[in-house]
């Protein structure tokens, strides 16, 4: 597998890794410092992806909650 499969096998981690933490903070999941910091690296894997327009919307919801 190539750098590309690495950042898809990477990014797919992170949607999980997200949706676990939306299941365990419920409605509160919008105010955690823990789901920006994980927004911020599916932004950074987007990137390094050049996924430019992908990237730019992970960075935004990071902002947006933190």
């Amino acid at each position: 597998m190539g750098e590309r499969g690495d950042y898809d096998c990477g990014i797919q981690k992170v949607k999980e890794a997200l949706a676990m933490q939306k299941r365990v903070y419920g409605t509160r999941a919008f105010s955690q410092p823990s789901l920006a910091a994980t927004y911020r690296i599916l932004g950074d894997l987007y990137f390094k992806k050049r996924e430019l327009l992908l990237s730019d919307q992970a960075y935004e919801k990071a902002i947006q909650i933190s």
